[in-house]
């Protein structure tokens, strides 16, 4: 077999080669379980558990149809969908900010062409209206210039 790194704590990383390669000796029958782990210096549960996941997976991807795909890709998919979603939620926020700025801008826009265009008419017609007017006008229009509603 062949050498194995160490992890920072001191434990023997195997390869998903080597694991496979262990385990396809025992299942072979070339050597036992015990044998094996003997030789590579591991717990038969270790070798019992390496069988078990690339069997397991294995069994479940025939069982689903489908291919078996690894953790570690699994995981980084989610992460990246997780990136999008936060993405998506975003740039949702700044629409909805722009769109509320949008609609805040035309009310202001229309307000002013409306005081611009209809005060100047509103207030010649109450002219005519006789001593009320002024009264009428600052209903109409509020102390603020404003148009008042109701």
């Amino acid at each position: 077999m062949e050498k194995h790194q160490k992890g920072s704590d001191g434990r023997r990383l195997f390869s998903a080669e080597f694991k496979q390669e262990a385990v396809r000796r025992v299942t072979s029958g070339e050597v036992t379980a015990a044998e094996l782990s003997r030789e590579l210096g591991i717990q038969p549960s270790l070798l019992q558990h390496w069988k078990r996941r690339i069997n397991g997976g294995g069994r479940v991807a025939v069982t689903a149809n489908e291919d078996v795909v690894p953790i570690s890709e699994l995981k980084a998919r989610d992460q990246r969908i997780r990136e999008l979603e936060r993405a998506l939620g975003r740039k949702t926020m700044e629409v909805e900010i722009l769109q509320a700025a949008r609609d805040e801008i035309k009310k202001s826009l229309i307000g002013t062409a409306l005081s611009r265009n209809d005060k100047s008419s509103y207030r010649s017609d109450l002219s005519h209206a006789g001593s009320g007017s002024r009264d009428a006008v600052s209903r109409y229009y509020g102390s603020s210039g404003a148009i008042c509603e109701g």
